[in-house]
């Protein structure tokens, strides 16, 4: 029962975690980016352009690291959610693919929500 209480938790700390380091080293090949409006074009070439790609991954990394580590559950989650958040509102405001495919951006958000509610004792002397 308790493994199941943090699985929300660990589940999104291994998401980051792969997806950062896939980043960094190409474990599972150059990204192949499916058919994107013009929009996400823009967003994606000014993204990777610039180099903020590199601060959010590596953000990801060190946020996802933290949800692994009991201790520091608390602290990553509230550092997360900025990016569940910008992940979830990219997918929907510029990407614009539709339910479906937006999944893994829903999928971040409800985990995050999700942890967020489960250490919510944590947090309550913040707000007293």
């Amino acid at each position: 029962m308790r493994f199941i209480k943090k699985l929300p938790v660990i589940l999104l700390g291994l998401i980051y975690v792969i997806f950062s380091v896939q980043f960094f080293v190409m474990i599972m090949g150059t990204p192949v980016f499916p058919p994107m409006n013009e929009l996400a074009t823009s967003f994606m070439t000014v993204w990777f352009a610039s180099g903020f790609v590199f601060i959010t991954k590596t953000i990801e990394l060190v946020g996802g690291l933290l949800l692994l580590i009991p201790r520091t559950r608390a602290l990553a989650l509230v550092m997360m959610a900025p990016m569940s958040i910008g992940i979830f509102l990219t997918e929907i405001l510029i990407v614009r693919s539709g339910f479906a495919p937006g999944i893994p951006a829903y999928l971040l958000l409800i985990l995050n929500t999700i942890g967020i509610y489960q250490y919510r004792a944590k947090y309550l002397s913040i707000v007293r």
